[in-house]
């Protein structure tokens, strides 16, 4: 009997999980976003290129960019944030709303009723968490490649005006 109970299970917990799963968004849709694509672009850019070949202007070009992106990427996380708040809060009025209104005497009964009547609604928080969290990540690597760049210049700069100062030595 627990066999079936267990296939029964299982079956309940991949349909649902799949249909979870699908709303998360794939990095492809992310890249969709132009600034977001910029940010990867960059990125393999950075990782690709030998930077000790690169000029000091593209640096800078490069820097200025992503420092552009950086507050447009701050906008967009800001928003995820407050989404997926507004969306907590929606279920737990929800919830607390199904408590209300529960026939059962034991509470304990009724919320645990209430959080199974309204579990779908977790995948609006799940779904707005996991964009918050892609866009803190942009954030954080925009600002990683941007103190990157910052140092590269300079290197470079304090290596040209060596090389500027040897050769006046000579």
């Amino acid at each position: 009997m627990s066999e079936v109970k267990e296939s029964i299970a299982m079956r309940l917990f991949k349909i649902k999980t799949e249909a979870s799963l699908t709303r998360i968004k794939k990095l492809e849709e992310f890249r969709q976003n132009k600034m977001i694509n910029e940010v990867l672009v960059a990125a393999n850019e950075l990782f690709h290129n030998d930077l000790d070949k690169q000029s000091t202007p593209w640096l800078i070009k490069k820097g200025g960019q992503l420092t552009g992106i950086y507050a447009y990427l701050g906008n967009l996380s800001a928003n995820a944030r407050a989404k997926r708040d507004i969306f907590e809060q929606k279920r737990d009025e929800v919830i607390n709303q199904f408590i209300v209104d529960s026939t059962s005497e034991k509470i304990t009964f009724a919320r645990s009723q209430a959080k199974v009547d309204v579990a779908e609604l977790d995948d609006f928080v799940i779904e707005a968490e996991h964009d918050k969290n892609n866009f803190e990540n942009l954030l954080n690597a925009t600002d990683k490649m941007i103190s990157f760049i910052q140092s590269a210049i300079k290197v470079k700069e304090g290596e040209r005006f060596r090389s500027r100062d040897m050769n006046d030595n000579h």
